[in-house]
């Protein structure tokens, strides 16, 4: 079993002008991002590189629709390198946009064994969340098949992945939120993953330590404490990141991709509807495995004493201080829904149920899913 790896070279700088200096950005390089982005940090820098920005093709998380759109629109032969500034949308264009081949996105999903990759990647995170600057997944929703599919391949990998906290001074409330969240949860999942080694765990706890300390700041002090402690967040992220890329996630992000891909809600909100309850779910089924470990540290972390559940406790004085979790029912879902999304997770998500801490039935899905209706 691999223990451990790191593909991509990581930078950290503080400004993003240093990095644009330090790569030598020219012409042959294509910039892909958002156009606030831009706007705030780059454009009275001059820098020479060409520039596509990401609400000119769609809003939201990737679909192929709007990847294909990107693929047309622009000779991509006419870059050496390819710089992809944003959030979990923008990597994971990026990603693909690196590929030598011409395919649409059904058929670049159908050869990964195939994919090849013939320009260099540069990924640059402006959210605290998704760690993918560091691991060779890229998540596509697909329109017509109303699913999230994770295209996997080490083509994928950026060649350097770069840390600029000054970028996540545009992130709003909810999108950072969300983003940590998520972070949180790749972090909690792949400590529980059949895969997870001591290497992974040391990533895996000092992100959750990190994250939940600038949660309590907030709790205590108030939501605009972020501000001081996004390094902390976006390294907790990439921390969590570097983890799962060797462990996968698991069993939560599989109930999150029908919910998300039908309601068009956003990865780290979908992941945080149903993050509690998949952990209690284990829990029940096995409180004496590897989870009781997890359990002990985040209660030490937040001063818990009592016997009290600690998902519990997470939802109900961290998380909903922050943003209240929302029903299922609140967010459109129909009853006659929950069938038709646990069947997808069974039938299309067996890649990340292998991750789970245990094996959950189809009932216990179906009754994860019934429990937040």
């Amino acid at each position: 079993m691999r223990l451990f790896n790191i593909k991509p070279q990581i930078y950290g700088y503080k400004k993003l002008n240093d990095f644009f200096s330090d790569f030598n950005v020219t012409k042959k390089d294509l910039v892909f991002t958002i156009e606030p982005l831009y706007e705030q940090f780059i454009r009275h820098n001059h820098i020479e590189a060409d520039f596509i920005f990401l609400e000119s093709f769609g809003i939201g998380e990737p679909t192929d629709t709007m990847i294909d759109s990107i693929k047309d629109s622009i000779d991509l032969s006419r870059f050496k390198r390819i710089i992809g500034i944003g959030g979990g949308s923008v990597i994971d264009i990026a990603k693909l946009l690196c590929l030598s081949n011409n395919l649409c996105i059904s058929k670049i999903a159908e050869n990964i064994s195939d994919l090849k990759k013939e320009k260099e990647l540069v990924i640059i995170p402006t959210t605290c969340g998704t760690g993918s600057e560091v691991t060779n997944i890229s998540v596509v929703s697909f329109e017509k098949r109303g699913t999230k599919k994770g295209i996997v391949s080490d083509t994928l990998y950026a060649d350097f992945a770069v840390l600029v906290p000054e970028l996540l001074e545009i992130l709003p409330y909810n999108s950072f939120i969300f983003s940590s969240i998520d972070a949180f949860i790749h972090a909690a999942e792949s400590f529980l993953a059949p895969k997870s080694s001591i290497y992974t765990d040391m990533f895996c706890l000092e992100a959750m330590k990190d994250i939940i300390n600038g949660y309590m700041l907030m709790v205590n002090k108030g939501k605009n404490c972020r501000f001081e402690v996004f390094e902390k967040f976006l390294f907790a992220s990439n921390f969590a990141g570097i983890a799962f890329n060797i462990t996968g996630v698991a069993a939560v992000h599989a109930l999150s991709y029908p919910f998300g891909s039908k309601l068009h809600v956003a990865h780290g909100e979908s992941n945080y509807v149903f993050f509690t309850e998949v952990f209690k779910t284990y829990t029940d089924l096995n409180p004496g495995g590897k989870i009781a470990e997890l359990n002990k540290y985040l209660k030490s972390i937040l001063g818990i004493r009592s016997p009290v559940d600690v998902y519990t406790y997470l939802e109900e004085n961290i998380f909903s201080s922050l943003f209240p979790k929302k029903r299922l029912a609140d967010y459109g879902v129909r009853k006659k829904d929950i069938k038709i999304f646990t069947d997808k997770v069974v039938k299309e998500q067996q890649r990340l149920l292998a991750n789970n801490y245990l094996f959950l039935s189809e009932d216990n899905i179906l009754n994860i899913y019934n429990s937040l209706y």
